[in-house]
Formats: structure tokens, sequence, C-alpha cells
């Protein structure tokens, strides 16, 4: 009866905390990480949890008694499962047909009671990474030239560890001769024995060797293969296998059996001489694991003996195959069955499995329920030697049933790490056995620490004083905390929001440091909070008041309203005209806040600065100002306290001159002593005669020029552009305008009212000589005229064009610029008059040389660049070279003398 309730309970236990198996599979040879399964997505987890719970799951191997788990690793948090190394299923499993690594694994919650185990197989696929291969690469088989038709000689079988289409498959023979055949049978152990057939008869005195090749393939794809090469000798023949003398043999042995304990012996005879009789035994070479690593057998006397401890597989059966090979060539191989009964005769100590979660640490948060470890019992022993029962020494853990020999060690109670840090729990096992055999073991849990204390200051305020101007870095005070936690959860950092803000910090000894100097004329004391928080995933903290008192110096400088100050005054105004105030502001009190203001000069007579500041701080000036003379200054103002040790401000005053229109055009060009031009009668209309130049030391639209025709001139021949000076012919010329001409220009700036220049030009418009010559010397000189004239008029157009470009850039670098020296360098081109068209005249001095081609004067004035300068007098002088050598040619009409000019 008290067998029946022990069943029933554990058959109950067995149905509600069954863990639940979950199947993975995953190819062999893959990398490490190779992703294997998640436990989470395989399982019921997520139906029966909720999404809080399913959050704080934990996932870890049962390692004791699951060899495998070292294989894989899991991760903590996920319930990810990855290959730890390269897995080889040949390695592990050898020829089975199927590879099953069998795990366990843990799923407990942080927050919860939930606990289970989940039971994994790992499916490891094959796949075809090994070819069939041969032990040898090359046999010899001497075959009797008696030997009848169909005769068989048996070859050494390929062995290909792979499994299913990827393992052997079969054979093929290669052959120049069609003696011989091949045939394979498959064998007890799921290998083959492979046959050289004879086919036709044999005559040695013919043909006494034979050169054939095996191959073996396996079915994967591609298909891989291998070959063995067999030479064959005509000779006699070894015709009879060895035979056992049972095809079975069925032993049993006690578990108790010491190693080298014989179990049986093996035998085996061969019809054959001896020379082909039996060689040796030994077991399958397909044979991996299981009955190789308990028994051994010896491979000349047949003797199966005890080869490890048969405690582990007591009460279990183990079988295998063995063979024995005879001295043919090749061997004829014979095969039996072994069947060994391990007898279960003692009573044995149970063994016992202990799993520690989470390494042997349990929250102090943990609720009762929670579990910290998983117990398996083992007990190799049968009938009541095999039934074990577990009990637990410890005031703050207990025992709990999970399944048939397997337990799980819970929380029983609160626990806090402040009181106790660590337990030491006693586990003990005993069977059923009469006397009883048991097994203790005991193993220290771990209280984890939680954050479950904030940090405590030493003091609730705190009280210091520092004196303004501090250095910077200087340590005001220092504030102190502790916490009951450890670790990270008591180790402490100090800061300050409002500290921060206010210029101070707080280091990681609690020291409050000053990060500015401070001012107490602008803040007199300092009252903020400091926090200490302690480094747990879940901070804690706490905070004292800190009051900081700033106690005085005489340290306030006058300071300005502003930095800088930006005055304007018109030129030629009369002294002691005011151009604006300056203030200054003193923090202190008494007469360390008067101030009284000065300008400060290198020199005290200083000239340089027309200016006096009054005790208000207003700027008067000391003479009329010329802005042409200078048009900006620039000085430093003071302002200085009454205090005993003076302090000093200053300030930066900037004063603009603005211009008034106080000055005429200047004519740079014509000049006196280059005024006049002569004209042929056939120059056409708008033919370019010269260019006026003027400038205007004013600036902005003062300094602004333009060109007009004065009135009462006759305006009837010429016309002059407005805006750039060039004088032009407004119609063709005739005979009736032959004679001269006095041309009255007006140059007038842009001032209001504006100021006005004059200039006079006179203009003669002659008759060329050219006409007077004969048509025989107009025929010798065309050609001169036509390369001479077209290369002067090319460049006389560029050197005008350069000229006017030169002079648009000067006006507009004149225009943007805020200051321009008062003294410029004018180019005064009285040398060279410059034309364009097809007409030319040329003065230089007093000599003056006439062409029927003659055109306008141009002259420049550019302020804007001496390079420029240079670069339009040697234009010029080109110009007046050429035209001179025209002349010449045209007077001597001699042809050969112009080419050689």
């Amino acid at each position: 009866m008290e067998k029946c309730v022990v069943f029933c309970v554990l058959l109950l236990c067995f149905i509600v905390c069954s863990a639940v198996e979950l199947t993975f599979h995953v190819d062999e040879e893959q990398d490490r990480g190779t992703l294997v399964g998640r436990i989470s997505d395989s399982s019921d987890l997520q139906k029966l949890l909720s999404v809080e719970v399913l959050g704080s799951l934990k996932y870890s191997f049962l390692v004791q008694g699951y060899p495998h788990s070292v294989l894989f690793t899991i991760v903590n948090n996920t319930g990810l499962v990855y290959t730890a190394q390269k897995l080889d299923r040949e390695l592990l499993c050898g020829f089975s047909d199927t590879c099953i690594l069998d795990l366990e694994v843990a799923v407990q919650s942080t927050i919860s009671q939930f606990f289970r185990k989940e039971r994994v197989k790992v499916v490891l696929n094959d796949i075809n990474d090994n070819r069939p291969e041969f032990t040898s690469s090359s046999i010899n088989v001497e075959i009797s030239e008696s030997v009848s038709v169909n005769s068989s000689y048996q070859l050494e079988a390929a062995v290909d560890r792979d499994i299913g289409n990827n393992s052997l498959k079969g054979y093929e023979l290669v052959s120049n001769s069609d003696i011989f055949d091949l045939r394979a049978v498959q064998t007890l152990d799921g290998g083959s024995v492979v046959s050289l057939v004879v086919t036709k008869s044999l005559d040695r005195e013919k043909r006494d060797r034979y050169n054939v090749t095996v191959v073996a393939h396996d079915g994967g794809s591609p298909s891989l293969s291998s070959s063995l090469s067999v030479i064959i000798k005509i000779k006699d023949v070894n015709d009879n296998p060895p035979v056992f003398s049972s095809p079975t043999f069925n032993v049993t042995v006690t578990e108790t059996s010491t190693v080298n304990t014989v179990v049986v012996t093996l035998t085996a005879t061969d019809a054959d001489t001896p020379p082909n009789g039996v060689a040796f035994y030994r077991f399958s070479p397909l044979l991996r694991g299981g009955v190789t690593d308990y028994f051994r057998i010896n491979e000349t006397t047949g003797v199966l003996s005890v080869r490890s401890s048969l405690n582990d597989i007591q009460g279990k059966t183990m079988k295998g195959v063995v063979e024995c090979l005879d001295h043919g060539s090749p061997p004829l191989i014979a095969q039996a069955l072994v069947i060994i009964n391990i007898e279960d005769t003692t009573n044995n100590r149970p063994s016992i499995n202990l799993n520690l979660l989470a390494d042997g640490e349990v929250s102090e948060y943990a609720q009762p329920g929670t579990p910290v470890a998983h117990i398996a019992v083992l007990d190799p022993d049968t009938g009541r030697n095999g039934i074990v029962r577990c009990s637990l020494i410890s005031s703050a853990f207990e025992l709990q049933g999970l399944d048939v020999d397997e337990y799980k060690i819970i929380v029983a109670r609160t626990i806090d790490r402040e009181r106790e840090s660590s337990f030491n729990v006693t586990l003990t096992c005993f069977d059923a056995g009469d006397p009883p055999m048991n097994r203790s073991i005991v193993f220290p849990v771990h209280v984890k620490d939680e954050n479950d204390n904030s940090p405590i200051f030493s003091r609730g305020e705190y009280l210091a004083n520092i004196t303004e101007n501090n250095e910077i870095g200087e340590v005001i005070l220092q504030v102190s905390a502790s916490d009951w936690d450890t670790g990270l959860n008591s180790k402490l950092r100090f800061f300050s929001p409002e500290g921060d803000k206010l210029g101070v910090s707080v280091n990681a000894n609690g020291q409050i440091i000053a990060e500015r100097k401070f001012d107490r004329e602008v803040e007199p004391n300092l009252r903020f909070k400091v926090f200490a928080a302690d480094m747990g995933l879940l901070s804690r903290t706490s905070n004292t008041l800190v009051e900081i008192t700033i106690l005085d110096v005489n340290d306030a400088t006058p300071t300005f309203s502003t930095s800088t100050y930006v005055f304007s005054v018109f030129e030629n105004q009369k002294s002691n005209t005011a151009i604006g105030t300056v203030t200054a502001h003193d923090g202190d009190e008494g007469v360390n806040k008067e101030v009284q203001y000065s300008i400060f000069r290198e020199k005290s007579d200083d000239k340089d600065i027309p200016f006096i500041i009054t005790p208000s701080g207003e700027i008067l000036t000391t003479r009329p100002l010329d802005r042409e003379k200078k048009r900006r200054y620039e000085f430093v103002v003071v302002a200085t306290d009454g205090g005993e040790s003076a302090l000093h401000g200053s300030a930066t005053v900037i004063v603009d001159i603005e211009d008034e229109n106080d000055n005429k055009p200047v004519i740079t060009f014509p000049t006196k002593s280059n005024h006049s031009v002569a004209l042929s009668y056939l120059t056409p209309p708008n033919a370019l005669i010269l260019a006026v130049t003027a400038t205007d030391d004013d600036w902005g639209d003062n300094s602004r020029v333009s060109y007009h025709i004065a009135l009462g001139t006759d305006q009837k021949l010429f016309l002059v552009d407005s805006e750039i000076g060039l004088v032009k012919t407004r119609r063709a010329l005739t005979t009736a305008d032959i004679g001269p001409h006095n041309l009255f220009i007006q140059v007038k700036d842009g001032g209001q009212p504006s100021r006005i220049t004059n200039v006079t030009i006179k203009i003669d418009i002659v008759v060329s000589n050219e006409t007077m010559l004969s048509s025989k010397d107009n025929e010798e000189n065309t050609l001169v005229v036509i390369i001479l004239g077209t290369l002067t008029g090319v460049i006389a157009v560029a050197v005008i064009i350069t000229i006017v470009i030169i002079r648009k850039i000067d006006n507009r670098k004149k225009h943007e610029q805020d200051m321009l020296t008062a003294n410029q360098t004018t180019i005064n081109p009285d040398d060279v008059m410059k034309l364009s068209g097809p007409h030319y005249v040329i003065k230089s001095g007093d000599v003056s040389f006439d062409s029927t081609h003659s055109s306008s004067i141009n002259g420049s004035n550019d302020s804007a660049d001496k390079l420029l300068r240079e670069r339009e007098t040697d234009l010029q002088r080109v110009i007046s070279l050429v035209m001179f050598k025209v002349n010449i040619c045209r007077k001597t009409r001699i042809t050969t003398l112009c080419f050689v000019l």
C-alpha cells in the first residue's frame, strides 16, 4: 500500500512538473556561434506567461548529467541557443542513423515563482563531408589459375562515416579486361562485403597479372568517391572463410566485475591450411562507443574482457559485432553477434548532480518559491535499492519535488543581504536498500545584493565661506555619505545640478570646488543642494543643503556700457563740437564708485587725437577736421574709480568723419601741354577722338564725376560720354569743317551743390597729305599701309578697351573702399595721345607726326594700382613708336625701309 501511494504521488508530480521537450535541427560542421534555436519560440511559454514575466525569464543549461551542454551556449536573458564549436556528427555519434544530443535547460523568472525544465534534443544533421575510404590505396590478390568461373575473392570494403544518402552507396570496377566482375553484400553491422568475381577461365601461361580499380562512391550531391587499386597475381586461392563456433554469444557479467575480468572466449575455425587459417579477432570497425567503451577483445586468443568499471551500466544489456579474419590475401572475414548482460548485484550510493542556478546566487528581492538550484539524483541500482529520497537542511531554503529523482531548491522566506550575506545548505539523499545507502553534499548559496538602501549624508546641512576673486579649483568644503549596500550599489557619486549653474562642482570624494571666480557684488551667497547617488541599476539618491557665503574685497572695475563706441561728425566743423557721450558704471559703493574719464594718450601733447572728454563723459573736438586727410579716428577712453587702489576700465571710441563736398574735380587729361588733336576731314561719325579723365578727392557721390559739353559750344560736330568722358564725332566731317575748333568740356561732381572744373580741347580738322600723292605712290605703299594700319588699329583698340576697363575697376574700388589715402599718384600721359578708329595722330613733346589716318586722344588716370599704370604707359609708348614708324614710311614712301622699321 505504501509503495502504491508513493507511486501515485510521483506519477502526479511527473504529470504536473514534467519538462517540455523541444527539438532543434542543425547541420554539422557549421562555424562556432551558429544559431540552433530559441527556447521561448519553440515552447508554450508565450501562451502560459504574461509579457512581464516573459521579459524576466532567465535561461541556463543544467550541465550535470548532460555532457553535451559544453557544445552549446545559451543567452541568459533571451534563450537563444548557439553552437560553442564546430560539431562533427561522425565523431559524436559514429555510424548511428540519427545523431541526437540531449540538453536540459532551466527556465526561471526573476519576479515570480515560475520555474520549469525544458528538455532539448538537438538533431545533428549529416552533411556529405566524408568520402568513402579504403584503409590502403592498393592491395595484392593472388588467384589460382585453376579456379572455377564465378569464384569470388573478398576485398577490403570502403568505410563512409556519413549516413543516409551521404553514406556509401555502391562500387564500380574499372578494368581493361572482362575476366573479373565485382559483387557487394551488406553485413550485420550495416557495412558490406566486397568480392572480386572471376567471370572467365584463367590461364597463367597467357597472362599472370591483372590491374583493376575498385571505385567506391556515396549518394551525396555532389557524390564523393575513392578508389582501391587491386593487383591480381594468378596463383593459388584462399577459398574458405573462418567460421565462429556460434553466430551469437549471449553472456552475463556482474556489475562488480573488475577490469580484465574474462567475459567470454570467442573461437573460430578455418578449413584452409595454416597459411590461410585464422589470423586475428576484432570488434567490427563500424562500432563506435557503447560496448567498446566497457569491453575489449584479444586479437590472438579471442578473449573478451572488461575494459572499465561496469557500475554505470548495471542492469543494462550491451551488444556488439565481432569479426574473425584469416591470413588469406585478401583475408576472408566471419562475423558474430555478442550480447552482454550486466547484472545488478550490489547496492550503490546514490549520486547527486547539483546545478546551481544563476551561479549560486539568489536575489535578496527573491520571493518565497523562487528556485535556487536543480537536483538530479542518479542510482543505477534496481528495485528498492534504486528508490531514492532526499532532504535539505537550511534556514532559508526548502526542497521541492520536480520529477522522478529530480528536485528543485526554492526560497522558503524573505531574505536580507545586509543581515545574512550567504547560506550553507546541506542536501542528503538515501535509497531504500537494507541497509540504506546515502550521499550528502554541502554547498553555499550567496545572497545577491539589490539596491534597496539609499545613501545617507553625515550632516543635514553644510555651511562654508569663500572670499570673492578666489582661485578656480579652490576646495570650499567636503560632504560625505555612506550606503549599506555592496559593490556598485554602495559606490557613490556626488553631483549638484543647482551648483553646476552657480559655478561649483562636486568631485567623486564629495569635495565642493569653485569652478569660477565669485563676485560678492553680483551674488553675496550661494544656496544649493548636493545629491549622492549610488551606482546601482536603479540608482537611489539622497540630498543635503549647502550654503556658501561670499566674503567681499574691493574688486569692482569701472565698466563702460559698451566696449566700443562709434560716433560720426562732419568735417570742417568748429572746435568744441560735441560728437557723443560715454558712460561707465562701478559696482562698488562710496568713493570706490566715483568715476573720472580721460583719453589715453601716448604723449601728453599728442595732436593725433583732436578730442577732449568732459567729466560727464562727453567728447568734444579740439579743431576743425578734414576728411581728405584722415577719415577715421580711433582712441581709448579710460574710466578710473576713486578707490584707494584705483581700478581702471576702458573702451574704444571710433569717430568717423563724414564727407562734405569741399573739393572740385581735378582733370588729369588733357593737360596744359597736351590738349590739342588734329583730325582728317575724312573722319567718319561716332569716331573716338580722345578720353577726358578726372578725379575728385571727396567720397561717395561727392567724388563721382560726370562729363558735359559746356553751353555755348558748338555741339553739332562733337559729343562726350557723360560717364567715362569719351569724346567722339557726332557726324561725318566735310571740307566745310576744315579748320580749328575749340571744344569746352565741363567736369561735374555728384555733390549737392556740385562743383565744376572746365577744360578746353583744340581740335584741328585738316586735309590729309596722302591725297596729294600720285596713284603710283599709292600702289607702292598699299601693302605697307594695310599691314601697319591694321596692326596699329588692333593695338589701339586693345589699348582703349584696356584703359576703359581699368578706369571702371578704379571707380568701383574707389566707391567700395572705406578709406582712401589723401594723396594719390596720377599718371600724366603727356607724351602719348591714344587714338582709335582708322586714323591716328601722335604728339610727343614739340614734335607732331600726322597721317591720313587720325583718331582721338585717350588719356588715363588710374589711381587703383601702380602696376596697371605702368602697363598703360608701356602700351602708350608702343602706339607712339608704331605711329612714328608709320609717318616715316608714309613721308619717305620707301617700302623696304618700312618693312625694316
